[in-house]
């Protein structure tokens, strides 16, 4: 059964948002300074003065427009992350020896890979606008966001890996299951014989059905790794470019 990694990349963007408040302190702290007051006032079970107008408070100074869309796009990583996790469980859940299960696994399979992509581009789109935002030299932040896009591109794309969502991607659209069945009936000759016995894709579908619950059952017992290492990876991006990024702790330099 897989457990949910999340936590493990949460700790990272909680981080991302910890450096977004440290800044926000700087530009703004008379603001920062009211809101927290009036929160720990609160915690004590007490009213604080003026508390209906809190809600209604706006900063002197908003973040910049890149640190918004840095917010935005750890934001959507972590729901994605969420959603990615959910799926991966669904699919450790699926019973190879029911021959419905056939068609959930194929479309839980296609919702796994979206939503990696979906996380590849929203961490693309957050290493721009973090670079944008970090201090340091403009050399410096160009190796970090060469390295972060280099690491996203060999996860997404890495020919080999276990933990590549390309490899997945080439198995549910290119019907490349366990030993290429569709490209072995054109090796070997056989469509123009199936084709005179009448063979329709239903037919086809189903004389190729204990080849994919055998594919099925292969896939399910390698996915539990090759989830957990896309998401070690993935954890491992986020956490070495807050690193670089000089965040760690919440600490803007």
């Amino acid at each position: 059964m897989i457990t949910s990694s999340t936590p493990a990349i949460a700790q990272s963007l909680a981080t991302v948002f910890e450096a977004a408040a440290a800044r926000l302190r700087e530009v703004d702290p008379e603001f920062v300074a009211t809101l927290q007051t009036a929160k720990k006032t609160q915690d004590l079970g007490l009213k604080y003065p003026g508390e209906s107008l809190l809600l209604q408070m706006v900063p002197k100074q908003r973040l910049s427009k890149e640190w918004h869309s840095v917010l935005e796009h750890t934001q959507s990583v972590y729901q994605l992350f969420e959603l990615w996790n959910y799926i991966a469980r669904q699919i450790s859940d699926i019973d190879p020896t029911d021959q419905s299960a056939i068609v959930s696994f194929r479309l839980l399979l296609r919702s796994w890979i979206t939503e990696g992509m979906a996380i590849v581009e929203h961490l693309r789109g957050w290493i721009d606008a973090a670079v944008l935002v970090a201090n340091g030299t403009q050399k410096h932040k160009r190796g970090i966001k060469l390295r972060v896009r280099q690491r996203l591109n060999a996860l997404a794309r890495g020919k080999g890996g276990p933990q590549s969502l390309e490899s997945a991607r080439v198995i549910q659209f290119h019907g490349l299951i366990d030993d290429q069945e569709f490209r072995a009936i054109t090796e070997d000759g056989q469509w123009e014989t199936s084709l005179a016995l009448g063979m329709t894709p239903e037919r086809l579908q189903g004389d190729l059905t204990s080849g994919e619950t055998k594919y099925l059952t292969k896939w399910l017992t390698g996915h539990p790794s090759a989830h957990s290492g896309a998401t070690e990876m993935f954890s491992e991006i986020v956490h070495d470019a807050v690193s670089e990024l000089g965040w760690a702790g919440g600490v803007v330099d």
